[in-house]
């Protein structure tokens, strides 16, 4: 788990209380307990689910989003690839696209030669 979870977590417990609301949280580590937080979501009718960074995450990403689908919990996640893999809503940039425009914009300052070598970033200086 990363060090800045519990600073991320103690700040959404308090803009959610001055908000009057309540965050329940809970922390996945295994498939089981995965499971067992999904099933307890759905009994608790609690709402929006947000799925943060962590590696256990990433690891059972396929599995998050088939569990949400399935108890019809709605669901954000930080990570992009979730989206591709299902999901309905990330809040995290395409940090593709965002290299790639940084080679648009910022390779000529820095005298690159030539086009970005990227077929993506080709099709994305031409739609610029």
């Amino acid at each position: 788990m990363s060090s800045i979870l519990p600073l991320s977590v103690s700040l959404a417990c308090g803009a959610t209380r001055a908000c009057g609301l309540r965050l329940h949280t809970d922390r996945a580590t295994s498939e089981q307990v995965l499971n067992a937080a999904f099933a307890k979501i759905s009994q608790m009718q609690a709402g929006p689910l947000v799925v943060g960074a962590d590696s256990f995450f990433i690891t059972v990403r396929n599995k998050i989003v088939a569990q949400a689908a399935h108890f019809g919990i709605p669901t954000i996640y930080e990570t992009r690839e979730s989206v591709v893999a299902g999901a309905l809503k990330s809040y995290t940039p395409n940090f593709r696209d965002a290299y790639c425009r940084v080679v648009v914009y910022v390779g000529p300052s820095l005298e690159v030669r030539g086009p970005p070598t990227y077929q993506y970033c080709n099709q994305l200086s031409s739609s610029l």
